[in-house]
């Protein structure tokens, strides 16, 4: 699979006036034409698969997402109709198989498919997992929930904790104190009984802290390996009781007039591993909101209150950081804050010079509905919470037919607007905040939310031309015979000094296995093009870590480096050429 940083971040596009000129005015939008995506379910054999369930949804709508089902008929085909020009992403259901594309990457990172497209979906036999639950006097105990969570890919690789929701499956125990949980993706897994998240009959589990296989607590939980097609057994957990403590407070700033009967949700993790300890809700009572959580073992943990509002999250508290002891932890305050939202118009510009140039030619119009703007903060997420509520909340927005968006759910702080679209001849020429009439104020550079404040006015705006590079860093034999699935970041670096502080003109990319690399969405100008190793041992981290030059020590180093090597690109509108660069160039 390549990873492309321009897929999914518009920050990373750069920006440059073509010729001069000035464009015309925005278009209008078009009435909305609908398609169709179709397509056929297929086993590892390549036979097709019948009676599949396919689930289509519809990606960045906050408000009322849509989403869709069909079965594939007796030769696995599938067709759904009439939909929107939108972003969506598909699952298959289909018992015991799994599609691999939907956990082979982040969830952020997933693939998304438009109308009008043909799709040949490939599912796995899934693992299964298998194994006893038994009491202290080795006696089964029956009817108890059995839960797993997914910690590893099939590579081995460390999930990151924002995604272990995405994993998590359950099953029962049955008469002789055995579980079977089966349609497992490939990988490791941690299996567990005991948790607060209900009573689990003929097991107090108010009565002692989660057990996992093979009868301990999570800081030494044994994993569970399990491949594609291959069914582990013997996966018992001897339930024995491990001494938990009470967590207690308040939550002030909630309101019994907000959604859900005025609730309040509460999210408790380890902020060791990530694993989920707690998730539950609270109501007020007797004017006041006061929770209790009960049977937590010694250990770190992080903890969030959330109120939903009609449009999403309304408010919640900074994260709190709690260490257990040996001891209950009370007096705890959470103190809910309204989050923040930003509205503003996508917009499309037409420029009448493209027509001369030879390697432009005339494209149809993108519908705006299947763009998705997002944000993304400047500050790397200083907790578990942090990312897990990122990939929860989906903080981003499909725009209206006539460009309106809307982002809600954003604390206070910096934060650089992203776009993810499927039109190469596009680039992002401008972002802005419409002050007046007369003035507005340049976001380029990242926009900052101040606590409780909701931005207004907020354009986007697009220029056709944009230029595609494609390219191979070339390695010395000798770094070939040590490692020749090297992959290493290429930056493109403004090389006019007027723009080296301009964030919309800098672009990474990471290279595949083969040190090939791609850029797309580029306006034209003059670039540095420079490469440094990218590190197999850190590749987890690294998806989900910002991009260097949004850092400005950092944005000037990159300048200054690719500078005093001297090798400058030139970019045209709408070219597409392939180049070739030295490791370190």
């Amino acid at each position: 699979m390549k990873n492309f940083t321009f897929a999914f971040l518009f920050v990373f596009f750069v920006s440059f006036p073509i010729f001069g000129q000035k464009a015309k005015p925005p278009v209008k939008p078009v009435e909305q034409i609908r398609g169709a995506i179709s397509g056929t379910v297929f086993d590892e054999t390549g036979s097709p698969i019948e009676d599949a369930e396919i689930l289509i949804y519809s990606v960045g709508l906050q408000r009322f997402p849509e989403s869709f089902r069909e079965t594939s008929d007796r030769n696995g085909k599938f067709r759904f109709e009439n939909l929107k020009p939108r972003r969506y992403k598909i699952s298959v259901r289909y018992a015991g198989y799994v599609l691999p594309e939907e956990f082979e990457t982040s969830i952020e990172n997933q693939k998304t498919y438009q109308i009008n497209q043909e799709l040949n979906l490939i599912v796995k036999k899934g693992g299964a997992i298998t194994g006893k639950v038994l009491d202290e006097n080795g006696q089964p105990i029956i009817n108890v929930r059995v839960r797993i969570v997914r910690i590893r890919d099939e590579f081995g690789q460390k999930i990151p904790a924002q995604e272990f929701a995405r994993y998590s499956q359950q099953n029962f125990t049955d008469d002789r104190g055995i579980y079977r949980i089966f349609g497992l993706t490939a990988g490791s897994y941690l299996v567990y009984v005991g948790d607060d998240y209900a009573y689990e009959q003929n097991l107090k589990t108010k009565e002692t802290s989660p057990v996992y296989h093979p009868s301990d607590s999570v800081d030494t939980a044994g994993e569970v390996r399990v491949g594609f097609g291959e069914e582990v057994n013997s996966v018992d957990i001897n339930f024995r009781s491990i001494q938990g403590f009470r967590i207690s407070g308040t939550i002030l700033g909630a309101t019994p007039k907000a959604a859900n009967n005025g609730s309040v949700a509460i999210s408790l993790v380890n902020a060791t591993n990530g694993v989920e300890t707690v998730q539950t809700q609270i109501n007020e009572r007797d004017g006041k909101y006061a929770f209790q959580i009960e049977q937590i073992p010694d250990g770190e943990y992080e903890i969030r209150a959330l109120q939903f509002g009609e449009k999403g999250i309304f408010s919640r508290n900074p994260i709190r950081k709690i260490k257990i002891k040996s001891a209950d932890v009370s007096g705890l305050v959470l103190n809910l804050k309204s989050l923040n939202s930003i509205k503003g118009q996508v917009l499309i510009e037409k420029s009448p010079v493209l027509k001369a140039i030879k390697d432009c030619t005339e494209t149809a119009e993108t519908p705006l509905t299947s763009m998705i703007i997002k944000f993304d903060s400047a500050e790397k997420e200083k907790s578990i919470l942090d990312s897990i509520e990122k990939i929860q909340q989906n903080i981003s927005a499909a725009p209206e037919e006539n460009g309106d968006f809307e982002i809600n759910r954003l604390e206070g702080g910096k934060y650089y607007l992203n776009a993810d679209f499927n039109d190469e001849n596009l680039f992002v020429k401008e972002i802005f905040q419409q002050i007046s009439t007369k003035e507005k104020r340049d976001l380029s550079n990242g926009l900052n939310l101040q606590n409780g404040e909701n931005l207004e006015n907020i354009k986007i705006i697009f220029s056709e031309g944009a230029a595609q590079i494609s390219g191979k860093v070339i390695i010395s034999e000798e770094e070939k015979s040590k490692n020749p699935a090297a992959k290493f970041i290429v930056y493109l670096i403004p090389a006019d000094a007027e723009n080296k502080d301009n964030i919309l003109r800098y672009a990474e990319s990471v290279s595949n296995s083969d040190q090939t690399f791609m850029f797309k969405n580029i306006a034209s100008g003059n670039y540095f093009v420079s490469s440094e190793n990218y590190s197999p041992d850190k590749e987890k981290t690294q998806k989900f870590q910002n991009p260097k030059f949004w850092d400005a020590k950092e944005r000037l180093k990159l300048f200054e480096e690719a500078k005093n090597k001297g090798i400058t690109q030139i970019i045209k509108p709408c070219q597409s050429f392939t180049i070739e660069i030295k490791n370190g160039q």
